[in-house]
C-alpha cells in the first residue's frame, strides 16, 4: 500500500502529490514489490490529532494490516510531524511503515527514489514557470532584456552595460517629463505605467529605482541658471574667476 498526504492548498495544486506518488511507485519497482492502491489525504500534519481519525490513512492501515504488507510513504514526514501521535500510533497498530526516500536498508531503491522525486518536482516547477510567463505576456507585460546588438550578444559585459543604457535613457526621460523633484516612487509608478520594467523583468518599485535614479540624475545637465548668462559680458567672465579681479 502507498500513502500519500499533503497539508496545503498550494501543495495539492503543486509538485507534492505527483512527486510522492512517483517516489513510491518508482521505489515499489526497485524492490520488486506490486503496489496494490496508493491512498492520497489532503490534512496538516503538525497538530495533535490521532492518526487513526485520518479517513484515508485509516483506510490505507486497515488494508495493508488485512493484507500483512507494508505501508509507504515518500518520507517520514508524510505520517506524521507530531512526535506524541506517531508514538501513540505505534504503541496501538503493529504495522510496518517504509519512507522511501529514507530506506537504509536498500541504498539503490532509496537513491532512485530520491531522484524520481526531485525530477517530479522540477519537471513540475519548470511548467509552472512558462505558466507564469504566458499569464504574464497574457496582461502585456514585457519579459528580459531588450534585444541587443549582434556585437553584445558575443560579450555579455557589454550586452549588460547597453540594457543599463537604454533602460536609464528611459528612466531619464521620464524624470524629464515629470520633474527631477519628483518622489523616487512617483517615478517607479510611472515606469510601471509605460511598461518599462528592471533588469530583471520585475516591475520598478522606490527600493529597486534608488541606484538606476541617482546615476541618471548625475548624468542630466545642469540647470540652466547655474550657467554663465549670455550678453555683453561674455567675453570678461573668465577672467570674473582670477583672483585679482576687482583689485584694480
Amino acid at each position: 500500500m502507498g500513502y500519500v498526504r499533503v497539508s496545503s492548498k498550494a501543495q495539492v495544486s503543486g509538485s507534492g502529490p505527483d512527486a510522492q506518488r512517483k517516489a513510491i511507485e518508482v521505489y515499489a519497482n526497485a524492490r520488486g514489490v506490486v503496489l496494490e492502491k496508493v491512498f492520497e489525504e489532503h490534512h496538516s500534519a503538525t497538530d495533535a490529532t490521532p492518526l487513526e481519525e485520518r479517513p484515508a490513512f485509516r483506510e490505507a492501515v486497515d488494508l495493508a494490516t488485512r493484507m500483512n504488507c507494508p505501508l509507504i510513504v515518500s518520507r517520514i514526514d508524510r505520517v506524521s510531524r507530531n512526535a506524541q501521535s506517531f508514538l501513540d500510533f505505534c504503541g496501538s497498530r503493529k504495522i510496518s511503515i517504509i519512507a522511501a526516500c529514507e530506506d537504509d536498508e536498500d541504498r539503490a531503491a532509496c537513491q532512485a527514489t530520491q531522484v524520481a522525486e526531485a525530477e517530479q518536482v522540477a519537471a513540475h516547477r519548470h511548467a509552472r514557470k512558462a505558466e507564469v510567463f504566458q499569464e504574464k505576456r497574457a496582461k502585456g507585460l514585457r519579459l528580459g532584456h531588450s534585444s541587443p546588438s549582434p556585437a553584445a550578444n558575443k560579450n555579455p559585459v557589454l550586452s549588460r552595460q547597453i540594457s543599463a543604457r537604454q533602460r536609464r535613457e528611459s528612466i531619464a526621460v521620464v524624470i524629464s517629463e515629470i520633474g527631477v523633484d519628483a518622489p523616487l516612487h512617483v517615478v517607479a509608478n510611472e515606469l510601471n505605467r509605460r511598461g518599462i520594467l528592471t533588469s530583471r523583468g520585475k516591475e520598478w518599485t522606490a527600493k529597486r529605482l534608488q541606484c538606476d535614479y541617482h546615476q541618471v540624475i548625475k548624468s542630466l545637465p545642469p540647470p540652466a541658471n547655474d550657467q554663465p548668462e549670455c550678453g555683453e559680458d561674455d567675453d570678461e567672465y573668465p577672467l570674473r574667476e582670477h583672483p585679482s579681479y576687482g583689485l584694480f
